[in-house]
């Protein structure tokens, strides 16, 4: 796990980089995630993962972002 990308707590949504990341998953206490990424790098390559907690989100499976091109 790299690092938090997104923050959902007490009925706020706090992204940690605006340009890249946001989440539009509504109601905020939905249990399908979705958000998009934007202006893809190969840095963004790897597992996105969830959870009530950073180690909850590490010991969970995610989805894999596959990153290819020039």
């Amino acid at each position: 796990m790299e690092g938090e990308i997104i923050r959902v707590e007490d009925n706020k949504v706090t992204p940690i980089n605006m340009e890249k990341y946001n989440y539009t998953s509504k109601p905020l206490n939905s249990t399908l995630i979705v958000f998009n990424v934007h202006n893809l790098t190969h840095s963004d390559a790897g597992v996105y993962a969830g959870g009530i907690s950073s180690l909850d989100a590490a010991r969970k499976k995610g989805v894999l972002l596959v990153v290819s091109g020039a």
